[in-house]
């Protein structure tokens, strides 16, 4: 799993504070940001943000991810691509 720098994640937390993420799904929510930013990595060529994430909830559909995997990763890459939060700069 990618390491993301510590001063990152401290930043994703203000995010996650700030829009009311109760602090037990705080984890679901940094893992599935993660796993996201490792298929960033892995599949660079889709240089599009929107592209991105479509092709990594459709991976995620194809390996029978529910709904909630989905929702907390199109959360995490939205609220973080409007707050210019800095895990954002991995994918670029």
């Amino acid at each position: 799993m990618i390491a993301v720098p510590n001063a990152v994640m401290s930043q994703y937390d203000v995010v996650l504070k700030k829009q009311g993420i109760p602090i037990s799904q705080c984890a679901n929510y940094k893992k599935w940001l993660l796993f996201f930013l490792d298929f960033c990595i892995k599949y660079p060529e889709q240089r599009d943000a929107l592209q991105r994430v479509e092709s990594f909830l459709e991976k995620l559909r194809e390996k029978k991810q529910g709904a909630d995997q989905r929702k907390h990763t199109n959360w995490s890459y939205s609220y973080c691509s409007v707050a210019g939060c800095a895990c954002l700069n991995v994918c670029n």
